[in-house]
């Protein structure tokens, strides 16, 4: 039997059931071949290869494979064909040892949202192992996206692709792109979705996000991805845009072990960068390496998020609207430049843009780590009834816990956080981890689950054994045991 999306966790007092598809395995089905030296009027066979992508995607049977041969094919892309549940998903991948190129350098980009490729409607498709590259506009009318997901969909999966140079080149503040992007748009919810293994880099994204899930999005699992050299936010789970007819909230989700590095809007020109012979800079500085923005019943756990602007945010732009119901828990979070973990709107004025809040949400068992700049744990506005407990908290000294309107942080509870301050002198205070270093690109590119020392804590460290009860899962960053001795740690590293 094999199960898609199968999740289950506990918010707070209530267990939370993330949709799932389950079928049973069936016999392995057809092989359809596509190759640069094909032909649209062969059979599709290894030897009688398919010409384009799109010939595959408009006729291959639900439970086969699409292999793809190496080569670089110069084509938008959309899945025609389904799936099922009794012959098994369809699968769309370059063929075993080769790499299979969708580059949209040749093509021109001319409607609202250019997708290299798109889904829409569909079931049980898998996208694997494919190289998605180079699609541009300098129009800000048009929105160019790797990988588009939109309408009700079930049993989605995106697994080990790389996306990479999706660009808007407008120079104004307006523009947008993304690398992947999945917008439930329809009264019926998309559903059972994977993104797992995918490395997003070198995006230019305007007011977008590098990986987007959006409006009437039910049942997500976001994982094991190496999102990095974005010029906004990372990953980002939306609600209240307007994007669907009803429940526009992306929830029911699960952001972990990703590893996300140097995003950073201060080279866009959607906020606010000038730009001199395509060199942008002076620009703000607020992208998030993941970021919950009106988004609901979600579990973010054991990511990296390293040299951002914001680590971890969970807010709500729209007036009135809440990001609720949201466990940060188990993460590493370092060297950002406004905010370790910030939650609550960013507008003072309730009845403005950024007059959202944050309610019922839990912060627990991360470690925050930002001595040479940025502030740490950060209180915007609206923060009501969540919990912040067994946080390592390391930043220079007034920047370790701001709250900007205590009038507005109401009913939360603060518990077995350790808070020291960090300078140049004395970037690991008390000799609280084994590391400080902070690790290389090629580790974190090449080996997304491999072990890390960086801010895991000694044996004498005063986090060890020293946390109270909280809701911070089975497992701590590395995937060990979350309690191993006689009592749960501070932050994110359980010392085994």
């Amino acid at each position: 039997m094999n199960f898609i999306c199968s999740l289950i966790f506990t918010l707070f007092a209530s267990t939370i059931w993330l949709p799932c598809v389950s079928f049973t395995s069936p016999p392995a089905g057809p092989v359809r071949y596509v190759a640069t030296t094909g032909s649209d009027s062969n059979d599709g066979s290894l030897g009688s290869p398919w010409r384009t992508i799109q010939q595959a995607a408009n006729s291959a049977p639900a439970g086969s494979t699409v292999s793809i041969r190496g080569g670089t094919y110069a084509e938008f892309v959309t899945i025609n064909v389904s799936g099922s549940v009794a012959a098994g998903p369809i699968t769309i991948q370059s063929y075993p040892g080769e790499q299979a190129v969708i580059d949209g350098s040749d093509l021109a980009v001319q409607s609202e949202s250019s997708t290299l490729i798109m889904i829409r409607d569909r079931s049980y498709i898998v996208l694997k192992n494919l190289e998605i590259r180079n699609l541009r506009t300098s129009s800000a009318d048009i929105a160019p996206i790797g990988i588009g997901v939109f309408g009700a969909n079930v049993g989605i999966e995106l697994r080990n692709n790389s996306l990479h140079h999706i660009e808007t080149t407008y120079t104004g503040q307006g523009g947008n792109a993304h690398g992947i992007a999945v917008y439930g748009d329809t009264a019926t919810a998309t559903s059972g979705l994977v993104i797992d293994g995918n490395e997003l880099a070198n995006l230019k994204l305007g007011a977008s996000e590098a990986l987007v899930v959006n409006g009437n999005v039910d049942g997500f699992t976001i994982s094991n991805n190496r999102i990095h050299d974005v010029n906004n936010i990372a990953i980002d789970a939306i609600g209240y845009e307007g994007v669907a007819p009803a429940n526009d909230r992306a929830r029911n989700g699960l952001i972990a072990d990703n590893r996300i590095w140097n995003v950073d809007t201060s080279t866009n020109p959607a906020y606010g960068a000038t730009c001199n012979n395509a060199v942008c800079s002076g620009g703000e500085t607020s992208a998030g390496g993941i970021y919950v923005d009106g988004g609901t019943l979600i579990t973010i756990e054991r990511n990296l998020v390293l040299d951002s602007n914001i680590g971890i945010e969970l807010a709500s732009e729209h007036a009135g609207k809440s990001t609720d119901y949201i466990v940060v828990r188990n993460n590493i979070v370092a060297n950002v430049d406004y905010a370790g973990i910030a939650l609550g709107g960013y507008g003072a004025d309730p009845q403005q843009p950024g007059g959202g809040a944050a309610s019922f949400n839990m912060v627990v068992n991360n470690t925050i780590y930002t001595p040479a700049q940025g502030q740490a744990l950060v209180a915007q506005y609206r923060v009501t009834d969540s919990t912040i407990a067994n946080n390592i908290v390391i930043a220079a000294e007034g920047s370790l816990r701001v709250i900007n309107d205590p009038a507005s942080y109401l009913r939360n509870v603060e518990a077995g956080n350790l808070l020291q301050a960090a300078s140049g002198a004395s970037p690991n205070p008390n000799n609280l981890f084994v590391s400080v270093a902070r690790p290389a690109n090629a580790d974190l590119r090449l080996n997304p689950g491999g072990p890390l020392q960086f801010l895991h804590i000694n044996p004498g460290s005063a986090a060890h054994n020293q946390g109270s009860p909280t809701a911070a899962g089975d497992q701590d960053f590395d995937r060990q045991p979350r309690v191993a001795q006689a009592a749960i740690d501070i932050g994110a590293d359980e010392l085994q």
